[in-house]
């Protein structure tokens, strides 16, 4: 005998425990398939988001319009009061 107590494995959370290590063991098996759930869960909902159609998605609706505006020579006092004097350039397009 060393001459030193030996007290940790009376202690309950002594990691040398045998119980310890099964609860241990059981609490990281139980975190990996509750991840692995989460993300399969995950995988499942961005499939079916990527299937769902996306529609146009118009991120300079002013131009369009200013667009459509030139080409059928129409004009509202409304726009001249915005633009100062600055006319849309046409994009092009469809």
């Amino acid at each position: 005998m060393s001459g030193r107590l030996i007290i940790t494995t009376k202690k309950s959370y002594c990691p040398w425990n045998a119980a310890n290590v099964e609860r241990v063991l059981r609490d990281e098996r139980l975190e990996r398939e509750r991840l692995e759930r989460q993300q399969s869960e995950e995988d499942q909902s961005s499939s079916k988001r990527r299937h769902e159609p996306q529609g146009h998605i118009n991120l300079f609706p002013e131009a369009r319009e200013a667009e459509i505006r030139l080409t059928h020579g129409t004009s509202n006092n409304v726009e001249k009061k915005n633009c100062n004097g600055i006319l849309p350039v046409p994009l092009g397009g469809d």
